[in-house]
């Protein structure tokens, strides 16, 4: 008679034959750890990232990640392996907390731009200065900019070109450089638009 599977070799079972777009294996996983795993991420996220990330969301993505980077000699014990998964959840936390500012950057910006652009006046944040004034403001601060960031933001922002395709025109070694170029330049522009307005 076969000896039954502690509780972390059952574990590993799990990890070797779960499928990342899920499985079985993977729905046993979830409902052994979902738990504890969605505690910690909600510690790690706090009140004020719950506006920005639905924490099982955050979940579902870790236990892919979970699924997709496990290696049978990383753990020998339980443990190790909630501490591995929670780093990669902290990972991803950050992740989401970046995407946010990102997107609030975007949106700040954009709202700028839509006001320059903007001819039927209106009554939206910036509807007490002018457009020109908003032309000149955006101008200003786009002008402060490192000519790679400026041209990051101008490449994507007016020419909608893919990240793929700013990073061989501004000569960067990947898109998700591009990417990151992009969004250090909007961190700044956002930062210096602030400043002047």
């Amino acid at each position: 008679m076969k000896r039954p599977l502690d509780s972390f070799e059952e574990t590993r079972e799990l990890l070797r034959s779960a499928k990342p777009g899920g499985d079985a294996s993977l729905e046993r996983l979830v409902a052994k750890y979902g738990r504890t795993l969605l505690h910690s991420v909600r510690e790690m996220l706090g009140k004020q990232a719950r506006a920005f990330a639905d924490s099982e969301d955050l979940l579902q993505e870790l236990f892919v990640d979970v699924v997709r980077a496990y290696d049978p000699e990383h753990f020998s014990s339980e443990e190790e392996f909630l501490r591995w998964a929670r780093h990669l959840a902290r990972n991803n936390v950050r992740d989401a907390a970046r995407r946010a500012r990102l997107r609030a950057m975007e949106r700040f910006v954009s709202s700028i731009v839509t006001v320059v652009d903007d001819d039927s006046g209106g009554d939206g944040p910036y509807s007490r200065v002018s457009r020109a004034e908003m032309r000149v403001l955006l101008g200003k601060a786009l002008a402060s900019l490192p000519d790679e960031m400026r041209r990051a933001i101008e490449l994507r922002a007016e020419k909608g070109l893919a990240w793929a395709d700013i990073a061989a025109e501004l000569d960067r070694p990947s898109p998700e450089a591009a990417r990151a170029l992009h969004a250090r330049g909007l961190a700044r522009l956002t930062t210096e638009l602030r400043r002047l307005a």
